[in-house]
């Protein structure tokens, strides 16, 4: 899950408000995966404006057993990172990798 960190109408969405939302958010969304939350900077373009928007962004790595599941969590986690830090777009992608757990 890619969640920019800018906040339409000013502000970035912090470290500490980042772990805010993580604990009230995506522990709970999580329940029975794994996963990994990395810094990120990248690019994306605005809808509005067709012009490319560079921004900081928080990268969710979400592991479990079942793709319905762990794609079940990660659009919980995007719907509320949306509607508190009113983001535009929020993009999630899928894919089955061989986990091996040693």
């Amino acid at each position: 899950v890619f969640l920019g960190r800018n906040i339409p109408g000013g502000g970035i969405v912090t470290e500490e408000l980042w772990r805010q939302f993580e604990e009230e958010v995506v522990a709970k969304a999580l329940i029975g995966l794994g996963f990994t939350v990395t810094a990120a900077r990248g690019g994306w373009s605005n809808p509005d404006t067709g012009e490319l928007e560079r921004e900081d962004s928080f990268v969710l790595v979400i592991i479990g057993q079942a793709l319905e599941e762990v794609f079940a969590g990660a659009s919980t986690v995007a719907k509320h990172y949306k509607r508190r830090f009113n983001q535009n777009q929020v993009w999630i992608t899928r894919s089955v990798v061989d986990l091996t757990i040693i």
